[in-house]
């Protein structure tokens, strides 16, 4: 009777593990009046006018200023995606119904990709906080790191610290940034980054707010 055991399936399709796409939504900007359709949309931006720091005659009219020239910002636009070739051979052969999932899988190849575009966008930037030797924070806005270092697991300046994280913050509203979420900004940390991270001691670590936050919500 060995022709009737037979090696069985399960006809629901599962999909492998996802990584949550992040990225894009840090990109939020688009059009607002947008004239017409075009491979390309111009965003003008204000030039806000110079500090005004003498005082004003109330017998004499202020002499007019020229308004700024608007700067502007070009965006090209492009379309990504794929495409899956599906025959009537599959659809008629396979002892299920795929049709749901390789709509599925399309939509998500979408997602996937413009997060890794916006993701690409960002890794790129020079704008840079590291540490240096002796654990020392410091940071090259506007330029280039030089001589980056490679970073090792053993090596206790490679570690990401609560000062680094304090320093970015600083530097973000020195330059004027604006947050993302009420006063906040957006941070993304790989999770075995974190780990140096709540592995940190000291009265100005990262576990000492965290801790007392977690008492006062409990």
């Amino acid at each position: 009777m060995a022709n009737l055991v037979q090696t069985t399936y399960d006809r629901a399709l599962e999909f492998a593990l996802r990584a949550q796409p992040m990225f894009r939504m840090v990109a939020d900007k688009r059009p607002v009046q947008q004239a017409m359709p075009g491979s390309s949309v111009v965003f003008e931006l204000y030039q806000d006018l110079a500090q005004a720091i003498t005082p004003l005659n109330e017998l004499v009219d202020p002499d007019a200023i020229s308004a700024g020239n608007p700067t502007t910002v070009s965006v090209t636009l492009n379309e990504y995606g794929n495409a899956i070739l599906v025959s009537n051979k599959l659809d008629l052969f396979s002892f299920t119904d795929v049709t749901a999932g390789l709509v599925n899988q399309v939509a998500w190849n979408l997602v996937d990709s413009v997060d890794l575009i916006v993701q690409n966008v960002l890794a790129a930037g020079t704008q840079t906080i590291r540490t240096s030797g002796g654990g020392v924070v410091g940071y090259g806005f506007g330029s280039t790191p030089t001589n980056p270092v490679a970073l090792t697991a053993i090596d206790s300046d490679s570690t990401f610290t609560s000062a680094m994280a304090r320093l970015a913050v600083a530097q973000l509203r020195t330059n004027k940034v604006h947050p993302n979420k009420g006063s906040y900004y957006v941070a993304y940390i790989h999770p075995q980054v974190s780990l140096d991270l709540r592995a940190e001691t000291g009265a100005a670590a990262w576990r000492d707010p965290f801790v007392k936050n977690y008492a006062l919500a409990a």
